[in-house]
């Protein structure tokens, strides 16, 4: 369930800041902006799938893009498209997830967007620190860990 976790924290922190703001009674017509960005399309595909299923029961809306590179995803958000969650392959076939990530923190420097990074490989937890993930999910992911 670590994937249900994930978008419960963030949408916990997106209420609270409306709470604060006095616009708690937006929260029916809140939007979650959710990023996938995989170069597999079964994987953005199963992400997408449980993130649309979690959405069936509750009183926010989430829309779902999908990237199969970084450098749209980038480019979208050059032009200020933005996300309160980005799933983020550090494999990426044209470029590295991590340089995405460097670049989003350090470009677009949204501190309130979260960003869950996947890999195959366990090997790159340790370099992602800097980044501020919000959480690491090694391939292949199950539907309990999204």
């Amino acid at each position: 369930m670590q994937i249900w976790n994930i978008i419960f924290v963030t949408i916990n922190a997106i209420l609270c800041e409306y709470e604060k703001e006095g616009r708690f009674m937006e929260v029916e017509r809140t939007l979650i902006r959710i990023a996938v960005c995989d170069d597999n399309l079964r994987i953005s595909s199963d992400i997408e799938g449980w993130i649309m299923e979690y959405n069936k029961g509750s009183q926010a809306n989430y829309v779902v893009e999908i990237y199969y590179n970084g450098e749209r995803l980038c480019k979208d958000m050059d032009s200020g498209l933005m996300y309160d969650i980005i799933f983020l392959d550090i494999e990426l076939g044209d470029s590295s997830g991590i340089i995405v990530g460097n670049w989003i923190r350090s470009q677009i420097q949204y501190e309130s967007m979260q960003i869950v990074f996947v890999s195959a490989k366990e090997m790159y937890a340790m370099q992602l620190f800097d980044l501020r993930p919000m959480n690491f999910l090694v391939k292949p992911i199950q539907q309990e860990r999204v």
